[in-house]
């Protein structure tokens, strides 16, 4: 048991230290800014790619994606799921 203020700092401190992971074949583009920290047209062009070509497998599949820089998704690899 704990207090208020101690259980919003454990949550921050977890929430730094492991971030939840985001599936690229699900998240919507608001999801995809927030999560990814891309823009919201790098978001857009995400799901718009997906919606025409189907779901991303790997990271590579991400990085074909015209209008997106490719480095951002090499920064936040451990937080993305397929």
């Amino acid at each position: 048991q704990g207090t208020d203020e101690e259980f919003t700092a454990t949550l921050d401190y977890l929430t730094a230290s492991f971030p939840p992971k985001i599936n690229v074949n699900r998240a919507n583009a608001a999801q995809l800014t927030s999560a990814l920290a891309l823009t919201p047209a790098e978001a857009a062009a995400i799901v718009s790619y997906r919606d025409k070509n189907g779901s991303y497998k790997t990271i590579d599949d991400l990085k074909k994606v015209s209008g997106v820089d490719g480095s951002k998704f090499d920064a936040k690899k451990d937080l993305l799921q397929f």
